[in-house]
């Protein structure tokens, strides 16, 4: 359990990390402050993705295994 719980956290900073920052930077450019933009976005999208990925997941097994199957 605590390994899942591991997974979905890593995976949820990972990803918003990466999304804020590419977002960020197609939105606002590469000028002063960027950085301070980026971590305010990606406290808002990590806690997101937590909630998202924990939400999603089992639907998204679910879906993957129907998909196995067929």
């Amino acid at each position: 359990m605590r390994e899942n719980i591991l997974y979905l956290l890593m995976t949820a900073a990972l990803m918003s990390m990466f999304m804020s920052g590419v977002i960020t930077v197609v939105n606002t450019g590469m000028e002063t402050g960027i950085i301070q933009r980026w971590m305010r976005a990606f406290c808002i999208a990590f806690p997101s993705a937590f909630i998202a990925l924990l939400i999603v997941r089992p639907i998204a097994r679910l879906l993957t295994r129907a998909l196995i199957r067929n």
